[in-house]
C-alpha cells in the first residue's frame, strides 16, 4: 500500500487536515499577498503578447514583402541579361546598317555625279538637235527653193532641142 497520507484510511485524515489548513492558510496570504503584482504582470505580459503578435505580423508581412522583390530582383536580373544580349545583337545590326547606309550614300553620291554630267549631256544633246533642226529647215527651205528655182528656169528658158547639134 501507499504510504502517503492522503491514503490513509478515513480516520486517520482529520488530524492531516488541520496541518493542511494552517498550510492553506500561509498559501492563502502568500497569494493574495502576490495578486495585485499578478494582476499587473497580467497585464504586462497581455500587453507585451500583443506587442510580440503585431511585430510577428509585421515580420511576416515584411518576409513576404522580401521573398516578393527578391523575386522581382530576380526576374529583373534575367530581364537584365536578356536585354545586355538584345543590345549586343542590336549594336552589331546597328554596325551592319550603318555600313550598309555608307555604302548606300556612296552609291547615290555616285548616281548624284552621274545624273548631273548625263543632265549635262542631255541640254548639250537637246542644244545641238535644235541647231541640228534649224540645219534641217534651212536644207529644207533651200532645196525647195532651188527646185522652184529649176523648174522656173526650165519652164522660162526655151528648149533648143536640135540646134545645139
Amino acid at each position: 500500500m501507499n504510504s502517503s497520507p492522503f491514503f490513509l484510511p478515513r480516520r486517520a485524515r482529520p488530524a492531516f487536515e488541520l496541518q493542511n489548513y494552517t498550510v492553506l492558510s500561509t498559501l492563502y496570504e502568500n497569494v493574495s499577498d502576490l495578486l495585485p503584482s499578478y494582476t499587473s504582470l497580467s497585464a504586462n505580459y497581455n500587453s507585451l503578447l500583443a506587442n510580440y503578435n503585431s511585430l510577428l505580423a509585421d515580420y511576416n508581412a515584411l518576409s513576404t514583402n522580401y521573398n516578393s522583390l527578391y523575386t522581382n530582383y530576380n526576374n529583373l536580373q534575367a530581364l537584365y541579361g536578356l536585354f545586355l544580349a538584345n543590345q549586343t545583337s542590336l549594336l552589331g545590326s546597328y554596325s551592319t546598317l550603318s555600313s550598309s547606309y555608307n555604302a548606300l550614300k556612296t552609291n547615290y553620291d555616285n548616281l548624284s555625279t552621274t545624273y548631273s554630267d548625263l543632265n549635262a549631256r542631255y541640254s548639250s544633246l537637246l542644244g545641238d538637235l535644235a541647231t541640228a533642226k534649224i540645219l534641217s529647215y534651212i536644207f529644207v527651205v533651200t532645196t525647195i527653193m532651188l527646185a522652184v528655182v529649176t523648174a522656173y528656169l526650165i519652164l522660162r528658158k526655151p528648149r533648143l532641142g536640135s540646134k545645139t547639134r
